[in-house]
C-alpha cells in the first residue's frame, strides 16, 4: 500500500523549514539563511546609492547639456532684442527730422497731398519706434528697479477711462463702466494707466459702430480682476494664445488701417507681468473680453 506523503513548508527568524510528512513519520529540514538575507539587504543598499547617484549625475548633466543647448538661443534673442532697442534709438532722431521739416514745408508752401502722406507715414513709423522702445524697456528693467508705489487703481483708471468715452461716442460705440471704488494697489500707476489705454484702443479698434464696450474693476480675495469686453466676432480658439505675439495681428487689415502693428497687446502682457499678474483672453457670446488678474500684496490692499 502506497504511502501517503504531506508536505509544508515556511519561515521562523532567519530559519526556513520544510516538514515532510507520511504515514511512518515525519521529516523537518531546517536551512539558516541570515547570510543570504544579509547579501540581498547589502545589494539592496549598494543599488540605492548607486541609483541615487545616477539620478544626481544625470541630472546634473540634464542640466549642463541643456544649458549648452539653449544658450545659442537666448544669445540670440538678447542680441535681436539689443539690435531692436538700437534701432529704434537711432531711428528716432531721423523720424523727428523728417517730421518736423514736413511741417515746415507745410506752412511754407501750405498743405498738399504728398506733404500729408510724408507727415502721416512718420507718425506711423514713430508710433512704431515708440512702441518697440516701450516693449524693450519693460522686458529689461529688472523688477527691484521699478518705482512701485500705493496707489487708488479706481482712479487710475477712471483717468484713462474718460478721456476715451468721446472717442467711442464718436465712433458710435456705447461704453460701460463699473469701477469699483476706493481700491488701492501697490504697482507703477503709469503702465497701469497705459495697459488699461491699450486695452481700451484694442477694443475701440475691433468694436463696431453701434456696439459695446463693458469695463469693470472687482475684487475677488487678494486679487483685483480688470475686464475689458467689447461686441464684435468671436475670436477662434487657435488665435487666442497667439494674441500677444509680437506683430500678431488677428485682424491684419483693419489694424493696419488703424495704424496698429500688434505690438499693443504684448506691450499689455509685459506690463502684466512685472506686476506679478496674469492675462487671458475670454470670447463667447459675442462678447470678447481680456481679463486681468493683479494680486494685491498683503501689505498693501
Amino acid at each position: 500500500m502506497p504511502l501517503t506523503v504531506q508536505k509544508h513548508f515556511g519561515t521562523i527568524a532567519h530559519l526556513r523549514y520544510l516538514v515532510q510528512a507520511n504515514d511512518a513519520g515525519s521529516i523537518i529540514a531546517l536551512i539558516d539563511y541570515s547570510s543570504e538575507e544579509q547579501t540581498n539587504n547589502q545589494l539592496l543598499l549598494i543599488s540605492g546609492i548607486l541609483g541615487g547617484i545616477g539620478l544626481i549625475l544625470f541630472g546634473f548633466l540634464s542640466y549642463i547639456l541643456s544649458g549648452l543647448m539653449v544658450r545659442p538661443v537666448t544669445e540670440a534673442f538678447d542680441k535681436q532684442r539689443q539690435f531692436i532697442s538700437d534701432a529704434s534709438h537711432e531711428l528716432k532722431t531721423p523720424i523727428a527730422v523728417i517730421l518736423s521739416n514736413s511741417e515746415l514745408l507745410s506752412d511754407t508752401f501750405g498743405e498738399n497731398r504728398q506733404l500729408s502722406y510724408i507727415k502721416q507715414e512718420c507718425d506711423r513709423m514713430h508710433h512704431l519706434v515708440t512702441s518697440l522702445l516701450t516693449l524693450t524697456r519693460l522686458e529689461q528693467t529688472p523688477d527691484k528697479e521699478l518705482e512701485k508705489s500705493d496707489f487708488c487703481i479706481s482712479d487710475a483708471l477712471l483717468e484713462r477711462i474718460l478721456p476715451m468715452e468721446s472717442i467711442a461716442f464718436e465712433k458710435g460705440i456705447v461704453m460701460e463702466s463699473d469701477i469699483l471704488p476706493d481700491l488701492t494697489f501697490y504697482g507703477v500707476k503709469k503702465q497701469i494707466q497705459q495697459l488699461a489705454g491699450i486695452l481700451i484702443d484694442n477694443a475701440l479698434t475691433y468694436t463696431s459702430p453701434q456696439g459695446q464696450i463693458q469695463i469693470t474693476l472687482k475684487k475677488e480675495s487678494h486679487h483685483l480682476i480688470f475686464t475689458v469686453s467689447n461686441t464684435g466676432d468671436e475670436i477662434p480658439e487657435s488665435e487666442r494664445i497667439r494674441l500677444f505675439e509680437r506683430f500678431y495681428r488677428s485682424d491684419k487689415a483693419r489694424s493696419r488701417t488703424a495704424g496698429h502693428f500688434g505690438l499693443g497687446l504684448s506691450i499689455a502682457q509685459s506690463i502684466v507681468a512685472n506686476h506679478k499678474g496674469q492675462i487671458h483672453v475670454e470670447s463667447a457670446n459675442g462678447m470678447n473680453s481680456f481679463i486681468v488678474s493683479l494680486r494685491q500684496s498683503d501689505n498693501h490692499k
